[in-house]
């Protein structure tokens, strides 16, 4: 019944994501409105013929469609290939408003997007969240936001990142471990805690060591971890020595071993050896999700 049951949300996700009614879903793929709507709700399965045809219209693999895990041969919500979500964008100005009256129901308000399951923690994160935190930034820059009010929506919006992720499955294999961190002098963590998230979600274990890691301590730190990767960010100009230091004394001490991956708004000004040193220097954290997997 448990699989039935999650079978039936990955279809209407798939279908809602598409744009499409179950009338239009059972066009394309030669069945009737109301066999969708009965895998819909659980009340019927489909064969193995029709689940090929699902899988193929919906453009995945029939162990993505079906949530099949090989390591536990159980059905799990795995991650999903992230895809931009126009209506989420539409709701910052909202969203804003809500954080600015009520901490709880701004949490609410994003924990009833997911339980919705129209909406994917990727797409809260990336197209509520992070879109919602620019506008805070620019409405202070322009005086719209005070700066006590600059730090009301970074911490609810920073209380409703753990409360999604939290509440989101995360059962996939790891794939490693990642170290994730910002020099120095950093306050804003919050797109790096995003990042370090979405790369949990996606199956990494995640060592979110925030901000003010002194050099030495990192370097034992990560040799005792087996670390993988080292997410650095930084989004201050000021920063910007601090971090290229760490990213050249990581690379010296492991060599090609841990892989290094900058980003943050100010990464584009890294001095050109601690570029170089980097696999990776990107402000875009879907290009860095892309990169680790």
């Amino acid at each position: 019944m448990k699989q039935t049951q999650e079978l039936s949300d990955r279809l209407r996700l798939y279908r809602k994501r598409k744009g499409i009614t179950q009338k239009e879903l059972a066009s394309e793929i030669g069945i009737v409105q109301t066999a969708v709507a009965n895998y819909e709700t659980g009340k019927r399965n489909p064969d193995l013929e029709t689940l090929i045809k699902l899988a193929d219209f919906f453009e995945t693999s029939l162990d993505e469609f079906t949530g099949r895990d090989f390591n536990n041969s159980q059905t799990t919500f795995q991650a999903f290939n992230y895809r931009k979500s126009a209506e989420l964008l539409k709701e910052t100005d909202k969203f804003l408003n809500i954080c600015l009256s009520s901490r709880m129901e701004a949490g609410n308000f994003c924990l009833n997007l997911l339980n919705s399951k129209l909406y994917t923690e990727e797409q809260i994160f990336l197209d509520l969240l992070i879109p919602s935190l620019q506008k805070t930034g620019d409405g202070w820059n322009e005086g719209i936001y005070g700066v006590e009010e600059e730090h009301l929506i970074s911490e609810t919006i920073l209380e409703c990142i753990i409360s999604v992720h939290t509440h989101t499955p995360h059962s996939l294999p790891l794939k490693g471990t990642i170290c994730s961190m910002t020099p120095s002098g950093e306050q804003h963590t919050l797109g790096l805690r995003i990042a370090s998230y979405l790369l949990e979600h996606a199956g990494w274990k995640n060592q979110f060591l925030g901000a003010q890691v002194p050099a030495g301590a990192l370097i034992d730190y990560l040799r005792e971890k087996q670390t993988d990767i080292l997410l650095i960010s930084v989004t201050l100009n000021e920063n910007i020595d601090s971090a290229a230091g760490i990213i050249k004394a990581v690379r010296r001490e492991f060599g090609s071993r841990i892989r290094i991956a900058a980003g943050g708004a100010a990464v584009s000004s890294l001095p050109e050896e601690a570029s170089k040193a980097s696999d990776l220097v990107s402000d875009d954290i879907v290009e860095i999700i892309n990169w680790a997997n």
